[in-house]
């Protein structure tokens, strides 16, 4: 029995190894593509979201594999048992989706992708059907994480992973949808307002109002920098048309 229990113990440490190294390569790999995007080598939007979209996925879908070794959240009714899980013996052998630095660096950049996409990449028509796409591969992940999630305390677990498919899901979905929209097409458009918001904890907002060419008023979130020269810029309205009638449309300066 201690040679059994000897042999799982050094398999599930060469799974965190591998799994250590995984989340190393995808959190700087990220972080590279942020960097190189926002310094100008990356001029992609598209081809940068839907990456920033797919690498967290190597790290959750490793841990679903791994199941029998992998905690989703973390549950210490006890002093005792939370003092085991803090320790680094536990941690040699387990994977851990609460706490730690990998987990509070992936949700640091995952605040930042929806920040900027939210800027990058406004949608105008369809945020319906990207709420039921957000649903359904919800549900399907739900689903497998209902046959792989094992032992003690489930529902817990599984409440963990489920936030964390929430907000994972919801990236990827958008970030897709984005990625498979058209080419942008430019369209000139006027100035009519603009005013702001600011919030204790979230900081200020910038919106610009504009008429497009069809007539119809657009309200649209822009830096602070174009908020102030609003009124006197050439401004042209960016669209792109995604998949199943979603629509993208935001306005910027023109180049």
């Amino acid at each position: 029995m201690g040679y059994v229990r000897d042999k799982e113990r050094e398999r599930a440490v060469t799974i965190v190894k591998v799994w250590n190294v995984l989340s190393v390569v995808t959190i700087v790999s990220q972080i590279a593509f942020i960097i190189l995007y926002c310094i100008g080598v990356l001029q992609s939007a598209k081809i940068v979201f839907f990456t920033l979209g797919v690498l967290p996925w190597i790290r959750y879908l490793y841990g679903l594999i791994f199941s029998d070794i992998t905690v989703w959240d973390e549950f210490n009714k006890k002093k005792s048992e939370h003092f085991i899980w803090q320790s680094a013996y536990w941690h040699e052998a387990h994977i851990s989706f609460f706490g730690g630095g990998y987990s509070r660096m992936q949700m640091l950049i995952f605040s930042i992708d929806l920040l900027v996409f939210d800027i990058v990449a406004k949608v105008y028509k369809g945020s319906g059907k990207i709420f039921v796409l957000w649903f359904l591969i919800f549900c399907v992940m739900m689903t497998v994480g209902l046959f792989r999630i094992k032992g003690r305390d489930k529902l817990r677990q599984m409440l963990g992973f489920g936030l964390i498919m929430a907000c994972f899901v919801f990236l990827t979905v958008n970030t897709t949808c984005f990625f498979l929209s058209s080419p942008a097409q430019h369209e000139a458009c006027s100035y009519i307002s603009k005013n702001k918001s600011s919030h204790v904890k979230g900081g200020t907002q910038y919106y610009v109002t504009v008429e497009l060419e069809n007539g119809d008023t657009y309200k649209c979130q822009v830096s602070s920098k174009l908020y102030k020269r609003a009124e006197n810029a050439e401004l042209v309205a960016c669209h792109n048309e995604g998949p199943w009638g979603i629509e993208y449309l935001r306005v910027h300066e023109a180049q």
